[in-house]
């Protein structure tokens, strides 16, 4: 399994650049403050 992650995490650095990367896990931590708050389709944001 941690040869799996290890192959998986040198993929996607291979495709994206660390910025992507970094902005991938802005957004699901954003996305998943607001799922877990119930605001996800909120007209007024």
């Amino acid at each position: 399994m941690a040869l799996l992650h290890i192959a998986y995490e040198r993929l996607l650095t291979g495709i994206h650049n660390e910025d992507t990367i970094e902005q991938y896990h802005a957004h699901g931590r954003q996305l998943g403050r607001l799922l877990y708050q119930g605001r996800w389709f909120d007209s007024r944001r």
